[in-house]
């Protein structure tokens, strides 16, 4: 597992969407990035080291209908929200939402410019080149979030992925932690994606539960609601059939085997039936 690169993420659960090489007959095959197709053929919809999100026919059809592409990305650059000195809203009218992220940036192509993948910031009015290829969008958003590898995830576009979240108390370390969760589930042998600041979040795979695992060890809340000095804020995202698994650790480390949150993953919109070219 410790063999990746943005071209081949690591996988956090092989429970994938697998389908038929197809292009969005909506769009141009030139306006498809390299590897965009093979990608979605492979793995399905889901979510790239935890906040980028890439389209499949299914869901572009779903999240982007012309009326909310033109009201969001038209509508948006025609009132100041980015300038037109690369791409112009005539652009953004035919453009073919390839992705986008948890910070609210959208990821497109135009017909005027083929495969190329232009960024259209949310908290910033310039539009940018990524690159021509899917790999040249992974690299951008492993390198800006601060991760050291790639890695893949169905959730939250998939019924057998869900997210928990429990507190580990202050009198368990983390190195205590880890050493449990090594013994009785076994860890993958890459350490931490997260690197940006490793003293308040790292994060680990545990292929057995088909999960990733992320710690948080500062608590910014205001003082009134903060959890006791030294306690670890774990979010995990799992399979379905783990659960049971998950509640057993959760049970060896505060006595109850209840989680503080527990959301489940959509149904998969890839088995809906897509047009093809």
């Amino acid at each position: 597992m410790e063999n990746t690169d943005s071209k081949n993420p690591l996988l956090v659960t092989d429970l994938l969407h697998p389908r038929e090489i197809e292009f969005d007959s909506n769009y141009p095959r030139e306006m498809h990035p390299k590897g965009y197709v093979e990608f979605i053929a492979q793995h399905g919809v889901g979510s790239f080291c935890d906040g980028l999100s890439v389209h499949s026919a299914g869901t572009r059809a779903q999240y982007w209908t012309e009326a909310s592409k033109f009201e969001l990305l038209v509508e948006g650059m025609q009132q100041g929200g980015w300038k037109d000195e690369i791409i112009n809203p005539t652009d953004l009218k035919t453009c073919m939402v390839i992705a986008g992220d948890d910070n609210g940036y959208s990821y497109v192509t135009c017909e005027r410019f083929g495969p190329t993948i232009f960024g259209l910031p949310h908290d910033d009015d310039t539009v940018f080149r990524v690159g021509d290829s899917l790999s040249d969008l992974f690299e951008y958003y492993c390198q800006r979030q601060h991760y050291s590898f790639p890695f893949f995830d169905p959730w939250p576009h998939c019924y057998r992925r869900c997210a928990i979240g429990f507190v580990v108390p202050p009198d368990i370390g983390f190195d205590t932690l880890l050493n449990r969760l090594n013994q009785d589930y076994g860890l993958a042998a890459n350490k931490s994606a997260a690197i940006y600041d490793t003293n308040y979040f790292q994060d680990r795979f545990i292929p057995a539960l088909r999960a990733k695992i992320g710690f948080y060890f500062c608590d910014d809340r205001p003082p009134e609601y903060r959890l006791p000095n030294g306690s670890i804020s774990v979010t995990m995202i799992l399979d379905v059939d783990s659960l049971d698994a998950a509640a057993d650790l959760k049970s060896s480390l505060t006595g109850s085997r209840e989680f503080d949150s527990i959301n489940y993953g959509q149904g998969c919109v890839e088995h809906r039936p897509e047009t093809t070219a």
